[in-house]
């Protein structure tokens, strides 16, 4: 199975002008989804095309209703609430994933940027575990829960259905080996 990291594409689309951050961190929207109402467009990104996939400041996933509809059938089996927030009139999506996945990364293998307590600051190099069961086909993980990946089968229908604004990162797999398993 193919594993892609989505990489969102800052410099040639327009950009969410959004500034409450914490509106998203804190799931308030759960009860107060007016904040997420005429939303505007960064001014100075005016001539810029309309990206289908305008994640907030590159980690908060927000999709258009055109990839809504492409991807409907993954998104439902993929433990995701679609939250509706609105961009100058245009109806985009919030993705709230209700679940992150847990113990599919290769940390061996895995090239992690970490704070000097010990905590993961960014991950450089995302290499996941041979998987052999079923994975949600778009997901989070607990390491490092601001990416958002998806399964081969998803970057093939956003590459056929044309979708812009986000860029397909393929990620290694990698078996652990007898002595990885053991420590």
């Amino acid at each position: 199975m193919e594993i892609y990291r989505l990489v969102y594409v800052s410099d040639t689309y327009k950009a969410i002008d959004f500034d409450h951050s914490e509106t998203f961190e804190n799931k308030s929207f759960e009860t107060n989804g007016t904040d997420l109402q005429n939303l505007r467009w960064v001014e100075s990104d005016s001539n810029n095309p309309v990206s289908d996939f305008p994640f907030i400041m590159g980690s908060i996933p927000i999709i258009s209703e055109k990839t809504t509809t492409v991807l409907q059938s993954f998104i439902d089996k993929s433990d995701i609430k679609l939250v509706p927030i609105t961009v100058e009139n245009e109806r985009y999506y919030y993705l709230h994933f209700k679940k992150l996945l847990r113990n599919i990364l290769n940390e061996k293998a895995s090239k992690f940027l970490k704070f000097k307590n010990g905590d993961i600051m960014d991950i450089e190099k995302y290499v996941f575990k041979q998987i052999k069961e079923d994975i949600p086909p778009i997901f989070k993980i607990t390491e490092l829960d601001k990416c958002v990946f998806v399964t081969g089968e998803v970057a093939q229908s956003i590459t056929a259905n044309n979708l812009v604004g986000i860029k397909l990162e393929k990620c290694e797999q990698k078996k652990l080996g007898l002595f990885d398993k053991l420590f």
